[in-house]
């Protein structure tokens, strides 16, 4: 008989919002994901990946094959490539992903935009919409995530998305990027609760 440990959630595959489109990854998006992001060292600063070398395809594409496996097998980390919506090409300005932890009733939640894509509010927008279908069309109840301490912008997409600080992990993560060591970090959550107590329009701002 299953247990609470083989609960397995089956997550949308695609979104829609104002202005973006979130969809399954394709192994074609390597290229993109190495120019647009993951070979950016401003935009990996803060990520839990090692920059990606120019060019590397091979590698962006085994990440692609690793999560379109989890996609399968609803184990792993899943992401959605995201667009925008008025791009005729539909080219990918960034991913946003989730994992399931064991139980099924939480998902870590994460997120990376290409720095053209930066500070037009498109992070919070794509946050909301997925955190909030989440919430509503799966059994999870919670959906947390974590951010370096020193991640000021991360913790502000976080707060306008409706994410509540819940405290310090302390020599929490080791972020490649910025050095061997564990770093500080901030947990922030989201909940079937703060949903509830949100106005029916209030949340799809």
């Amino acid at each position: 008989m299953p247990t609470a440990a083989d609960h397995v959630t089956v997550l949308p595959t695609s979104f829609t919002t104002a202005r973006l489109r979130l969809r399954l990854p394709t192994l074609a998006d390597a290229p993109a994901l190495i120019a647009r992001w993951a070979g950016d060292p401003e935009v990996t600063r803060h990520m839990l990946f090692q920059t990606y070398a120019p060019g590397d395809i091979a590698a962006a594409e085994a990440f692609l094959a690793t999560c379109l496996r989890a996609w399968d097998t609803h184990v792993g980390h899943q992401p959605w490539v995201i667009s925008e919506r008025g791009d005729p090409l539909a080219v990918p300005v960034g991913m946003l992903g989730v994992t399931t932890t064991r139980g099924g009733h939480a998902a870590e939640i994460g997120y990376v935009l290409t720095r053209s894509a930066w500070r037009k509010g498109y992070a919070p927008e794509a946050l909301s919409a997925v955190t909030t279908a989440l919430l509503r069309e799966t059994a999870l109840w919670r959906v947390f995530a974590t951010t370096h301490d020193d991640n000021l912008a991360s913790q502000r997409v976080l707060s306008k998305a409706g994410f509540v600080r819940e405290g310090t992990l302390r020599r929490h993560l080791v972020f490649p990027n910025l050095g061997p060591e564990p770093a500080t970090c901030t947990l922030w959550s989201f909940t079937r609760d703060d949903l509830a107590a949100m106005g029916p329009t209030e949340r799809e701002r």
